[in-house]
């Protein structure tokens, strides 16, 4: 597999854009419960997550040490793995789950105590996120993509 370099880093960017406002969402309702959840996300996506998407180089042109499997998950295709190390699709979907639904919820709960342009602001950022990570996977791989 081959992650072309504009979007091993945009995808990466993007990801970890993610993580922080699903992170500042849940730390707006409630800061201990913040920072948990942003220990855990960063865990499971980056440690875990990344190392379960990546067994070895030998599948890859160029080894991107997991990173490239990260964009590819969340911003690809759809194609979770070609070549599969377990059932990587049961992880992606309970990432998904506390990247997008758990903090919209939350923020969505907060704004309803208080009414702030962070609080709106972070809620739309994360719907446009989570709505182009989920709209990438029904989006039909073109002749020349060389990524998921």
């Amino acid at each position: 597999m081959e992650y072309p370099r504009n979007f091993l880093l945009g995808g990466n960017a993007i990801l970890s854009l993610w993580v922080f406002l699903a992170a500042l969402a849940v730390w707006l309702h409630d800061q201990v419960f913040g920072y948990l959840f942003a220990i855990f996300v960063v865990a499971s996506i980056y440690i875990v997550l990344r190392r379960t998407g990546c067994s070895s180089c030998a599948y890859c042109k160029v080894c991107t040490l997991g990173f490239g499997k990260l964009a590819g998950v969340f911003f690809g295709t759809g194609n979770l793995k070609r070549i599969s190390v377990g059932n990587i699709t049961a992880m992606v979907a309970f990432t998904y789950f506390f990247m997008a639904p758990l903090p919209i919820a939350l923020i969505s709960l907060s704004l309803v105590q208080e009414s702030t342009i962070l609080k709106i602001a972070v809620l739309i950022c994360l719907l446009a996120i989570s709505c182009a990570s989920v709209l990438s996977w029904f989006s039909k791989p073109t002749k020349n993509s060389k990524h998921n």
